[in-house]
């Protein structure tokens, strides 16, 4: 398999043989070619550190499913992810970064490590406030609508994609411009939200797991915890302290823990964040220093310096000069893919019915019309549109030479005397005088073995019989015609007998290789034009957009 086609499916029952290591042995990985004297850094090491545990443990498990029940052989689970304790056998040097270090940093360390508590820009982390979760929901509301007053954006955290949606939902008939973000929306879908988010486009954003590390967002002046007093993952004392600093960014920020009775994580949480926040309040009156929000700029994930490494096809408009971010108004797309360029229409022909611009998601939709039933006519002809060019081409080459020649010379008189007759026949200028050939130009189809006699030995196949092992075969005898219905009948089967002439003594069997007629494709698979992959991409349902009333 890999030296005819490059590539083997089931490579992870073999992985161990080909490279001759034992069973239970380490398999091959990058970590192998870090030399001993390097310097590992494991950023947000409370996450990572517990994930490389992870990847083995479900990897595992999964594989053992399905060698128990002869899937897989046993040799796969040998392909693997390392496990934790190789790992920890491998690793260089090692610092670990984070804001809420693991029990693992913490004992590796030996409780010894360097804090980095006190920012460049002076900013201090915010005031944590507690208010009854009875009436949370009302009160997150008005304390929403005051921080859009302000111009600034606000975080919601939830337990459940639910609760996620049904607030979301209700946030939006009370008037606010609010979206959610889970684990159900793409990847792209989250950067476009949270970058939406910054600009303007909306105020509030509900969450649940994901508005925790990394998500810098210096417009962020209010984050509010429901639920906060429900002990589990979600608010853990790691959850707490990173969820509370999303708030530190902005001078102004402030968080309130919606919850009826104080648990261990809270208050571990409340105290580290006055801790750090005596610290930075302390540093700030020794050196004189003034907080100011953090000023980042808000660019596009797709403009990125790390994106421009590579030349990729522009399909979004956005460096069209005069048009704004978005294909309607981003001019020609030349080279682009058009089914992206199709799925972006309707995104924003959805986005503007959302928004209750119906003529703009009318014209919208009409573009779409449009171009798939241009698609539709160049995928029935494909050799059409060039065809076409090369039609045109030569008419335009001929007609430029026809009046060339039309034209009289000087001081020629152009009256219809000009023809005179030569013998029986009139000659016209610009005719051509030689004979005509005995030969023409043969066209595809005349091309071939046996298209020279009268009754050509081979009969034209549709695109649907020209598959995989479904090519052109001789008919011995007499040429058949072709049915009318591909999904005709056999002999017997309610059918006229001039339907399917049977050859010789035997009558025709769909599916035969001496029966003319097409094989039917009931379904994709093996032979036929449809990907399995490309029908199931088609079924799947379109992802969420974190946008109310989907």
């Amino acid at each position: 398999m890999m030296d005819a086609t490059g590539s083997c499916a089931g490579i992870e029952n073999y992985s161990r043989y080909l490279t001759g290591r034992r069973p239970g042995e380490p398999p091959p990985t990058l970590f192998e070619y870090i030399p001993d004297n390097a310097l590992l850094f494991i950023d947000e090491s409370h996450v990572s550190v517990s994930q490389i545990g992870g990847m083995y443990r479900g990897d595992f498990r999964r594989k053992a499913t399905l060698a128990e029940y002869g899937f897989r052989l046993p040799s796969c689970m040998d392909n693997r992810p390392l496990r934790f304790e190789e790992w920890d056998a491998m690793r260089p040097q090692t610092v670990a970064v984070s804001a809420t270090p693991g029990n693992w940093e913490m004992e590796q360390a030996g409780g010894v490590f360097a804090e980095q508590v006190i920012r460049p820009t002076g900013l201090i982390d915010p005031p944590v406030e507690i208010r009854p979760a009875k009436s949370q929901v009302d009160d997150v509301l008005g304390e929403i609508r005051e921080t859009a007053l302000k111009g600034y954006r606000t975080l919601v955290t939830v337990l459940t994609k639910r609760m996620a949606e049904d607030l979301t939902e209700y946030l939006h008939e009370q008037g606010v411009r609010v979206r959610y973000m889970h684990s159900d929306i793409d990847t792209l879908e989250r950067i476009e939200i949270i970058r939406d988010l910054r600009l303007g486009a909306f105020d509030v954003l509900v969450g649940i797991n994901l508005l925790r590390e990394g998500l810098d967002i210096p417009e962020c002046a209010f984050v509010a915890i429901l639920d906060a007093d429900k002990e589990g993952f979600l608010r853990s004392e790691t959850s707490l302290i990173q969820t509370i600093g999303r708030a530190a960014r902005n001078v102004d920020g402030k968080v309130i823990l919606y919850a009826d009775q104080i648990t261990g994580s809270m208050q571990r949480a409340m105290d580290e964040t006055s801790r750090r926040r005596e610290k930075q309040q302390a540093y700030n009156e020794a050196h004189g220093i003034t907080p100011e929000s953090v000023k980042a700029h808000i660019s596009d994930i797709l403009d990125s310096v790390y994106e421009r490494d590579h030349v990729r096809a522009d399909i979004s408009g956005a460096n069209v000069q005069g048009g704004g971010k978005g294909f309607a108004e981003g001019g020609h797309l030349v080279g682009a893919n058009l089914q992206a360029h199709l799925n972006a229409l309707e995104k924003q022909m959805r986005d503007a019915a959302a928004d209750l611009d119906f003529e703009a998601a009318a014209r919208l939709r009409d573009e779409i019309k449009r171009l798939k039933a241009v698609e539709l006519a160049a995928m029935d002809d494909p050799m059409a549109r060039q065809e076409a060019k090369a039609l045109e081409g030569g008419n335009a080459k001929s007609g430029a030479k026809g009046r060339r020649d039309s034209s009289p010379p000087v001081g020629e008189d152009s009256s219809p005397q000009e023809a005179k007759p030569i013998g029986e026949a009139n000659l016209v200028r610009g005719a051509s005088t030689e004979p005509a050939s005995y030969f023409a130009k043969p066209t595809l189809d005349a091309m071939g073995p046996g298209t020279d006699m009268p009754t050509p030995l081979f009969r034209k196949n549709s695109l649907d019989e020209m598959t995989v092992g479904r090519t052109e075969k001789p008919v011995p005898g007499k040429l058949p015609q072709k049915p009318k219905d591909p999904s005709s009948p056999l002999v017997g089967e309610d059918s006229s007998p001039q339907e399917a002439k049977p050859i010789g003594e035997a009558n025709l069997v769909r599916g035969s290789s001496a029966d003319p007629r097409p094989i039917l494709r009931a379904k994709p698979g093996a032979g036929s034009y449809e990907d399995p992959s490309d029908q199931k991409r088609k079924t799947r349902t379109k992802g969420k957009t974190g946008r109310p009333g989907r």
